[in-house]
């Protein structure tokens, strides 16, 4: 387990990505769970309006990903393109919480989170191209082992600055510490920061061969897995969704322990994030995906029958091994896809987040209604299914040697 993490802290260049991602985590830790009681509460949108801009963010978000993904495969230095990634964030982020409106909401959301949030999939195209030298299984490894510093600053941050605004008494300043993190991220990098590029890189290329990116996502091999990771990945946004009303729902069951229930379960991914990278070494990516998923099956298919807070603590473990691999080894997966193409491979993530969005949207809306919670995340559970036996599918063809090359 630990060979990994040893891999990443005697290269100084993985050190100071490792650092980068840390502080970046602060960023989105800060105002994440915000976002919803500023648009509601604070700026007068209404719950259709917010869920409108909710998905029209993850769309805009996903274009940024991509053509920052393919823009920066042409660039010989890609330290340039996440200095600027770093730079809109800290300057959006902290306009909002300088003059707070409507208007500044949406230009930061809309414009802004589009280019800064595609530092995260940048910089883990950096470690790919570091770890170029190394085979795809150890760079796998290394890129799970520094996943869990990202995840370090979800367990804490959102409650420090939970209780932070509360004595402030004014939810936008959630902006200004991600304004903040985000110029101290930006100063990081411009000091220490590996560049991640290609010495035979060319800019030129870049808009000559846009339509050539676009033909490789949508190209079978590509793009069926790309789906199957989406309907793997739904439980995520679902459960996001689902499980603080589930909690506030049961006997005893409070706005505190939606709160804790979260830092929990971030803590418990970090462990199990090492453990995906040491098993990694010996098995192939895809099979630990479809564990990771099997793990999500059987959480949903519980969650749907507790009828305490206390299972849920319990469940908690289970949902951490599904969202450990999910965030960690689903990079490592379409990394592999495109190996040639490691900011294009990374933004695919994406576009798996944009559907699998829609899907728990879907099924939330759909069956949630009508079957209440335990329809929905059995419905979710039969998709999550579904994505798995499309990944043993696709790739348990040709053996234990296979490696994305049809």
């Amino acid at each position: 387990m630990w060979q990994a993490i040893f891999k990443s802290i005697e290269d100084a260049r993985i050190r100071s990505v490792a650092v980068a991602l840390l502080l970046l985590g602060f960023t989105y830790a800060s105002t994440f769970p915000y976002q919803s009681i500023i648009g509601i509460n604070q700026l007068g949108l209404s719950e259709a309006q917010m869920g409108l801009l909710i998905f029209a963010v993850g769309l805009t978000g996903m274009i940024g990903n991509l053509l920052f993904g393919h823009f920066s495969d042409f660039a010989s230095n890609r330290k340039t393109a996440i200095l600027f990634t770093l730079g809109t964030g800290a300057l959006g982020f902290g306009i909002f919480a300088l003059f707070p409106s409507l208007t500044t909401f949406l230009i930061c959301l809309l414009l802004v989170m589009p280019i800064s949030g595609s530092t995260y999939s940048q910089l883990f195209a950096v470690v790919r191209a570091i770890t170029a030298e190394h085979g795809p299984r150890e760079a796998a490894s290394i890129n799970s082992a520094i996943r869990a510093f990202y995840a370090l600053s979800w367990i804490l941050v959102p409650g420090l600055v939970g209780f932070f605004i509360a004595t402030r008494k004014n939810v936008s300043d959630s902006f200004a510490v991600a304004a903040l993190a985000f110029a101290l991220c930006l100063a990081f990098y411009a000091t220490f920061g590996p560049s991640g590029g290609r010495s035979e890189a060319s800019g030129r290329g870049g808009l000559v061969g846009l339509r050539e990116a676009f033909a490789l996502i949508f190209e079978g091999r590509v793009f069926k897995r790309v789906m199957a990771l989406s309907f793997i990945q739904g439980p995520h946004p679902l459960n996001a969704a689902l499980l603080p009303l589930l909690i506030t729902s049961l006997p005893h069951g409070s706005t505190a322990d939606v709160g804790i229930l979260a830092g929990v379960v971030a803590a418990l991914e970090i462990p199990f994030m090492l453990l995906a990278a040491a098993l990694n070494r010996q098995w192939h990516t895809w099979v630990l995906v479809a564990v990771g998923g099997l793990s999500h099956i059987t959480y949903l298919l519980y969650l749907g029958t507790v009828s305490s807070v206390h299972a849920l603590y319990v469940l908690a473990a289970l949902n951490a091994v599904g969202a450990s691999v999910l965030l960690t080894l689903h990079m490592s997966y379409v990394q592999e896809l495109l190996p040639e193409r490691p900011g294009l491979a990374t933004s695919l993530l994406s576009i798996i987040s944009l559907v699998s969005r829609g899907l728990a949207a879907v099924v939330f809306a759909a069956i949630g209604l009508a079957y209440a919670y335990a329809g929905a995340a059995v419905a979710m559970a039969l998709l999550v299914l579904g994505g798995c036996a499309a990944i043993v599918m696709l790739d348990f063809k040709g053996g234990a040697r296979r490696r994305f090359t049809a």
